[in-house]
């Protein structure tokens, strides 16, 4: 009897231990699941705050070429405006020296019918 009791206790022992190990690795199991599930969401999250950054980057770049635009077309726009002035100002020159003549002409008499 005493034998028969001690395999009994041996056996319920064994199935103990057995149960245990059994949740120990369930609850591993558990623990790497939950584990894997937040490498997930924060792979997720960088990879989303990636993407962000890279259309903030480009936002900036394409903010940046816009107004590289805008200041070339405002010099090109000076550059037409000053050289349509000059034209202006060569054009009223030459008017005055084909001018000059006949105002020095007229102001000193010696146009043919002066005397």
């Amino acid at each position: 009897a005493d034998a028969e009791a001690k395999k009994k206790a041996a056996a319920a022992d064994a199935e103990a231990k057995k149960r245990a190990a059994a949740e120990a690795r369930e609850a591993k199991l558990r623990e790497q699941a939950i584990a894997k599930k937040q490498a997930a969401v924060a792979a997720e999250e960088r990879k989303r705050a990636q993407a962000e950054a890279r259309a903030a980057a480009l936002a900036k770049q394409r903010e940046a070429a816009e107004a590289r635009q805008r200041e070339a077309e405002a010099k090109r726009a000076a550059a037409a405006e000053a050289k349509s002035k000059a034209a202006k100002v060569a054009k009223a020159e030459k008017v005055l020296e084909k001018a000059e003549p006949s105002i020095t002409i007229s102001l000193f008499g010696f146009g043919g019918g002066g005397g």
